[in-house]
């Protein structure tokens, strides 16, 4: 999170969700959510609510950003992805991924 006027919380640019994809070849992120959570399918609204909770911040606040930010990123992506100087390989990572964060709409991870 991030209080750029002090006052209203921004979640803060997920680089990690980008920055690995390109080299990880698989579900799992360097670093973890919470409580041993470090995949990309493990990013729910359930996730930002424990999230929030822990940080000692309103859930329901932190869950509509969090929305917020996926239906953002979701409505630009398609018409901005060819043109940030990523490779195609790159840009095939990050939509593989995006299939799997079931704030973008996807399907829930299966039971370990």
């Amino acid at each position: 999170m991030i209080y750029r006027d002090r006052r209203n919380p921004e979640l803060t640019p997920a680089y990690d969700m980008v920055s690995t994809i390109a080299y990880v070849d698989n579900d799992t992120m360097a670093l973890e959510w919470t409580g041993g959570l470090r995949r990309f399918s493990d990013l729910s609204e359930d996730l930002l609510a424990r999230l929030a909770s822990a940080a000692r911040l309103p859930q329901q606040l932190v869950v509509r950003a969090g929305r917020a930010m996926v239906e953002r990123f979701m409505s630009v992506w398609p018409g901005d992805a060819r043109h940030l100087g990523i490779s195609a390989e790159t840009r095939e990572a990050i939509e593989g991924n995006l299939k799997r964060v079931p704030l973008t709409g996807a399907r829930p991870a299966s039971p370990r």
